[in-house]
């Protein structure tokens, strides 16, 4: 979308005539803002698939385009034989997908691409007790968002315990209601997409309100265990105005009464972090305090794999963490630690085995 919309506002026209062929989704031999919105519409699945044009065309490779005017050059979609006994050896299309325009689309939903987790950009969202019956606003804040020219994501929570209630607000220009599809709604997942109206990138500050989400609370919770950015239906991402893309995830921020934990008071980490096969998560300062604990890990999709009661004694506390322990699979993890009413979590990243 970003490109399509850079191209709309002359900051970066199409070169390729595959370009404009992609991006003429009303089939007007034109580009439009018609054509943006129709992309749209499909990435945040209101419409399934185009409505105007097939997902592929094939032109005949051989067609040389005109400098200009490309869309209206009458570029071949078949080839004749005469007589129709000769051979079609000599026969090459060359296939253009839809809506692809940068040519990033994966083609193969039996593998699909992989995210480098180690370099992802973070939204955080507030780690809080959610109470049945009450309604709660999220706010999804940013972390380095310096360089923000789109980004689309989906955002899982567990429609058992919570029910979606609408947007609430948000400090970025252009991102309001509409832009949160609840076309997955009763599946769970909202998909949310923005990009600059310029073309260009804009700078939040950090902890800024990227945008405020409200629910209400069907059962008793954590935010961590309800609420998560994952890459089910679609790849989370965000783009900066050089087209950089990087993944997003969703971090927690650790509240200890309703209140910050201050990391005077402890602090814990992961050593070394990315690992290889075996890990510690260090506890350190006055987490002696609390005696009996429980750590538990989880996925990027919020599924606990594994849970234990720990106990901390000492000043200095490591806890030895192997690949068994994450059933051998490779990725992002979250961690947490609960002791009395204070609750620390933090995240690990498992390379191999």
């Amino acid at each position: 979308m970003l490109r399509l919309q850079k191209h709309l506002v002359f900051i970066e026209r199409f070169t390729d005539p595959h370009e404009w062929i992609a991006a003429d989704l009303d089939n007007s031999n034109s580009i439009t803002v018609s054509d943006l919105l129709l992309l749209q519409k499909l990435l945040v699945f209101i419409t399934p698939e185009f409505e105007f044009v097939d997902s592929w065309k094939f032109i005949d490779s051989k067609f040389i385009f005109p400098p200009t005017n490309i869309l209206n050059s009458n570029y071949p979609e078949s080839i004749s034989f005469t007589p129709l006994t000769s051979s079609y050896d000599m026969a090459d299309f060359t296939g253009i997908k839809m809506g692809d325009i940068d040519g990033s689309a994966n083609l193969n939903d039996k593998n699909p691409i992989s995210i480098n987790k180690s370099t992802c950009t973070d939204i955080v969202v507030k780690e809080e007790d959610l109470k049945a019956g009450e309604t709660v606003n999220l706010k999804f804040k940013t972390d380095n968002f310096t360089d923000v020219a789109a980004f689309i994501l989906e955002i899982s929570f567990d429609n058992q315990k919570l029910q979606y209630d609408g947007f609430h607000s948000s400090t970025l220009t252009g991102l309001e209601a509409g832009n949160f599809s609840e076309a997955l709604l009763t599946q769970g997942y909202l998909i949310t997409n923005w990009f600059s109206a310029s073309g260009l990138g804009e700078q939040l500050e950090n902890n800024e309100n990227l945008f405020t989400l409200t629910f209400k609370v069907l059962e008793n919770s954590k935010v961590s265990d309800v609420v998560s950015i994952t890459n089910d239906n679609l790849n989370s991402e965000y783009v900066s105005s050089n087209v950089t893309t990087t993944c997003v995830e969703l971090d927690y921020e650790v509240i200890s009464s309703n209140k910050f934990v201050d990391s005077n008071i402890f602090n814990t980490y992961v050593k070394p972090n990315p690992f290889n096969n075996r890990c510690e998560i260090i506890i350190e300062n006055d987490f002696n305090q609390y005696s009996n604990s429980n750590l538990t890990i989880f996925d990027v999709s919020g599924r606990i794999v594994f849970n234990s009661p720990i106990s901390l004694k000492n000043r200095i506390n490591a806890i030895p963490i192997s690949g068994e322990h994450l059933n051998n699979m490779p990725g992002l993890y979250y961690y947490k630690i609960n002791s009395r009413n204070l609750t620390v979590s933090g995240k690990l990243i498992y390379l191999n085995n």
